[in-house]
């Protein structure tokens, strides 16, 4: 594409934009990508890579930023992606001249993902704008796998009024505590989409089980109680190690192994089900339920701190009584729910996507 793209030109997904503002650069840098096969937007300044990434955001695959673009610095374009959350995912390789340590330091405590030092390698160029669109489209497939885990859930609890965000509250903070633990960032995503859908197979219970404004009987209970397989079911396609079916099957176990489905105890439990089932047991303990009302969170602390060593694994109790007793944001998302607590999660999700990747590499 030429340095100016008309306002009526549609952009194909994952086109590059280049920001450089020497022209010979900037145009030999579209060309061996151009080559490469990828569409290229060039722009000379930083004011019109702004415009371009405002009006393109969805469509744009990776940003090539010369940090001494013209006009609005690449530092402040690059400052502009990484404020805005829902570009969190967006991937930039800032462009700099050999032996600018400086420069790389500040562009990689802004949020740059890779850089490239001129005079550019036209192979390493095209191999990392291909490795950054993977990371793109990891982003993208995790936010639509993410949607359909939160449609499962939005389903299973608008069947009860008294779940509220339930769901979404346990996944904020089993992450925080898990991280608190030094859970890796690979473990702590599928356990972040386990936590979401942990219970649905719920939606095989009767209403008049979930809906009883009364304490269940033992045949009601081995009812409920059966929901974690019917989940096991309907997350069959995963493979059975999976993090996230490891949540689904065992976020019912005890410490003492008086839990459910296998009677798992211990460290035998999966640490990602330990975790989550402290924090779904605290959430539970403020929620209403038909058939009580909400503790209040020192209560629920309490009970917490009671059950650890038999419950809960204590550990994981200490780990989120921490960051409950510390994270200010969270215990306020948590408080306010809806969109708020929605977009918390979804910075986490892709910074959790951006990390896994990282750690690959």
């Amino acid at each position: 594409m030429s340095d100016r793209t008309p306002s009526s030109s549609p952009v194909p997904r994952n086109a590059i934009l280049v920001v450089e503002g020497e022209e010979p650069t900037r145009r030999r840098t579209g060309d061996y990508l151009d080559a490469a096969g990828h569409a290229v937007l060039r722009v000379a300044n930083g004011s019109a890579a702004m415009g371009l990434i405002k009006r393109y955001r969805d469509e744009l695959g990776v940003v090539l930023l010369d940090l001494e673009a013209q006009g609005v610095n690449g530092l402040d374009v690059l400052r502009h992606i990484r404020a805005d959350a829902s570009l969190d995912h967006l991937p930039i390789m800032v462009v700099t001249v050999d032996g600018d340590r400086d420069a790389r330091r500040r562009a990689a405590a802004v949020g740059a993902d890779e850089f490239l030092v001129q005079p550019i390698d036209q192979v390493e160029l095209v191999a990392r704008v291909r490795h950054l669109l993977h990371l793109r489209d990891l982003a993208r497939r995790a936010v639509s796998m993410q949607g359909m885990l939160d449609t499962l859930a939005s389903v299973i609890e608008r069947r009860d009024r008294y779940t509220g965000d339930h769901a979404h509250r346990v996944a904020a903070f089993a992450v925080r505590a898990a991280e608190e633990l030094g859970v890796p960032a690979g473990e702590r995503l599928p356990m972040l989409e386990g936590a979401v859908i942990r219970d649905v197979g719920m939606v095989s219970v009767p209403d008049a089980i979930v809906l009883s404004p009364r304490a269940l009987t033992a045949e009601e209970r081995v009812v409920v109680e059966h929901h974690v397989l019917e989940g096991v079911a309907i997350c069959g396609r995963l493979a059975p190690d999976s993090i996230l079916l490891k949540v689904v099957r065992h976020h019912h176990e005890a410490w003492d192994g008086t839990g459910y489905p296998d009677h798992l105890r211990g460290e035998g439990i999966p640490l990602c089900a330990r975790i989550v089932a402290a924090c779904d047991a605290f959430d539970a303990l403020v929620s209403p339920r038909p058939y009580r009302t909400a503790m209040s969170w020192a209560e629920a602390h309490r009970v917490l701190q009671e059950g650890a060593g038999s419950q809960w694994d204590p550990d994981v109790v200490q780990a989120l009584q921490r960051i409950l007793a510390i994270d200010a944001a969270l215990v306020e998302a948590a408080h306010v729910g809806g969109a708020q607590l929605g977009e918390m999660l979804g910075l986490w999700r892709d910074r959790l996507v951006r990390q896994v990747d990282r750690d690959a590499r």
